[in-house]
């Protein structure tokens, strides 16, 4: 039987788990679609450019509310609820979040993001279409009805398990350490 709330324990233990591993994390996150990815086939480096500052924005508004330097550009007319945004912030601990966002690059920024949906309801298809515009450096979805996960649009399919003592996501500490070491060869690469 399906209890109601599997989905907020789920999203619990997603939020545990990137608290452990040096994330800051804000849940049920209102992002604006207005400034997530328009689809078209030619990219110039000012669009890219211009996705990933957008993109960034977006998480400064959902971590930092009315402190965030661009409150002004959220639209709450065009808007859908993120279940868990993640920004890997382990190695910048002294480092205030509101000075990260003014200071960081925003391809830096969307590449520290991680973003989790947790379905329970829905279509898988109907996830990725909720996260699939945002230029985040890792997206999952967490399927708690599947009994096998995989990869839908280039987005790992996590399955949630519980067998009686507590929820476990099969593959999420290792998404968690290589988006850890992708953020630190970032880091690495632009001080050389």
């Amino acid at each position: 039987m399906y209890r109601r709330s599997v989905h907020r324990e789920v999203v619990d233990e997603v939020v545990r788990t990137l608290r452990n591993r040096g994330y800051v994390v804000k849940t049920e996150a209102w992002a604006s679609t207005s400034l997530g990815y328009r689809s078209n086939s030619l990219w110039r480096e000012y669009d890219l450019e211009e996705w990933y500052r957008s993109f960034s924005s977006n998480v400064a508004n959902m971590l930092l509310g009315s402190n965030s330097p661009w409150i002004s550009l959220h639209n709450p007319e065009f808007q859908t609820r993120l279940d868990v945004v993640g920004l890997y912030y382990a190695d910048l601990e002294r480092v205030p979040l509101h000075t990260f966002f003014v200071r960081k690059d925003p391809k830096e920024v969307a590449l520290r993001t991680i973003l989790v949906e947790i379905e329970h309801r829905h279509s898988l298809e109907e996830a990725v279409e909720r996260i699939r515009g945002y230029p985040a450096g890792k997206k999952i979805i967490v399927w708690t009805r599947g009994s096998s996960g995989g990869v839908l649009d280039d987005i790992p399919i996590l399955i949630a398990r519980n067998e009686g003592f507590g929820w476990y996501i099969t593959g999420l500490l290792e998404i968690l350490d290589e988006h850890a070491r992708e953020v630190s060869s970032l880091r690495e690469n632009k001080e050389v």
